[in-house]
């Protein structure tokens, strides 16, 4: 036999050498890693307020008390977020008229909203004398002008019936047991951040969009 035979036959048994050890690592391998377990996606259970119907006494609503589905928002005047949910809720409501009410709630993040405070004691001397609706819609309206507004010019401007009561409410800060009592109930449910919705005891967090919305008030009236 030649040397390159010789060479030649030296260079196939190392191939088919190494072939083997490679084989036999991989069979290792196979055989003795442990597969990781599969892990099955779970939707969370939605997180229930059980109490949710004494939250609604003495808040500013819009809406029937007879209704099915009761929306109790948890928001800030000074929040881009619930301005952006103030608009959807309303869409709701002229499609459900019937169906949603909507209880709001204040929890004024004052350490980054310094005006959200006052807006909300605003809006509730204007509920005082039946003018909630119209102060709170104002009030998102000129969200970005919040901090140069005056209250009582927004108060005149949707017809306030008493302008001086409206001003002596302000100086005198008559509703603010009213926004402490909310904020006291927001901490006790652990809700630090808004918007947050309460639909029938079911709590949502965050500006949902139409088709959401909607959804959850229609699975809220077939759980009735």
């Amino acid at each position: 036999m030649s040397a390159a035979s010789d060479r030649l036959s030296l260079i196939f048994t190392a191939v088919l050498a190494l072939c083997a050890i490679v084989v036999t690592a991989l069979v290792v391998r196979r055989e003795f890693t442990i597969p990781a377990p599969k892990v099955e996606s779970a939707t969370p259970s939605p997180r229930i307020v059980e109490d949710w119907v004494n939250l609604t006494a003495g808040a500013p609503r819009i809406g029937s008390r007879e209704a099915p589905v009761h929306i109790i928002e948890f928001f800030d005047y000074q929040c881009p977020f619930c301005r952006n949910l103030h608009r959807v809720l309303s869409l709701v409501r002229e499609r459900n008229s019937e169906q949603v009410t909507v209880i709001y709630k204040h929890l004024p993040l004052w350490k980054i909203h310094p005006r959200a405070r006052e807006a909300a004691l605003a809006a509730e001397c204007a509920n005082d004398q039946g003018k909630f609706e119209a102060y709170h819609d104002l009030l998102f309206e000129n969200q970005k002008q919040l901090f140069s507004v005056r209250w009582d010019s927004l108060a005149e401007r949707i017809g306030i019936p008493d302008l001086s009561v409206f001003r002596s409410c302000m100086e005198e800060e008559r509703p603010a047991g009213r926004i402490e009592r909310d904020v006291v109930q927001a901490e006790s449910l652990g809700i630090r951040s808004v918007p947050t919705l309460i639909i029938n005891g079911r709590v949502v967090q965050g500006a949902r969009p139409l088709d959401e919305l909607e959804k959850l008030v229609l699975e809220a009236m077939q759980s009735r």
